[in-house]
């Protein structure tokens, strides 16, 4: 009898540690939930536009670093209920940077790749929260963009390929066309030179033709008539 009732004083006894500790994890949940849901603040962020792209773009990446470790930490647990908010918030979070660096004004190709890259991270690690309520329909979404990065990095590959294409057949060309004028130009001097040369010709074969006057000698036997008035 005693050793029954001590068998039920020890399960009641766990039961109670049990419900403590579960007490206990359910309230730090609720903080950490909190204290996250004012740290991402996506409401602010994604709408701000005094931020400067650049300010939104290295705030996103702080976000999507701290989000990753907080679902690569989780990802083994049996129940991930309260976890699954984590990846929410890093969903958004990498939908968003992806749509600043990809349709907003910056281009720049390194930010390109890393929200590229931040896409295809999160893709595996829904593998992992596959319980999750949302998790099928971020990995459709997920997809989808991916496919979108890869149609248009594919696009700008292709252009940029015709571009170089044509500025080597036109730098190629070049050195024909420069030596065409260079002929075209050194035969134009010499049509030049050559007909500088006839006209110096003409002016120098010509015989000059002077008129003098015939010089007249005084004879006193013979002096000139003289002219009456």
């Amino acid at each position: 009898m005693n050793k029954k009732n001590n068998n039920l004083l020890a399960l009641g006894i766990s039961i109670l540690v049990l419900g403590l500790m579960l007490l206990s994890y359910s309230i730090s949940s609720y903080t950490e939930l909190k204290s996250l849901d004012e740290k991402m603040n996506f409401d602010e962020l994604d709408n701000n536009v005094q931020m400067s792209t650049t300010d939104k773009y290295y705030r996103y990446l702080s976000n999507s670093d701290f989000l990753t470790q907080k679902l690569n930490k989780n990802k083994d647990l049996l129940f991930k209920n309260s976890t699954c908010v984590y990846l929410d918030y890093a969903e958004h979070n990498a939908v968003s940077l992806y749509e600043l660096t990809y349709n907003g004004v910056q281009t720049d190709d390194s930010r390109k790749d890393v929200a590229a890259g931040n896409i295809r991270s999160l893709l595996k690690i829904l593998d992992s929260y596959r319980t999750c309520k949302q998790s099928s329909t971020y990995k459709d979404e997920l997809k989808h963009i991916l496919d979108d990065i890869e149609k248009s990095d594919s696009l700008y590959s292709n252009t940029e390929e015709r571009m170089n294409n044509f500025m080597n057949g036109y730098n190629n060309s070049m050195p024909v066309q420069s030596q065409q004028l260079q002929e075209n130009a050194a035969i134009a001097g010499d049509s030049y030179s050559s007909n500088q040369t006839d006209t110096q010709n003409v002016y120098t074969t010509q015989p000059i033709q002077s008129q003098q006057r015939p010089v007249v000698q005084y004879d006193p036997n013979n002096p000139p008539p003289q002219i009456r008035h």
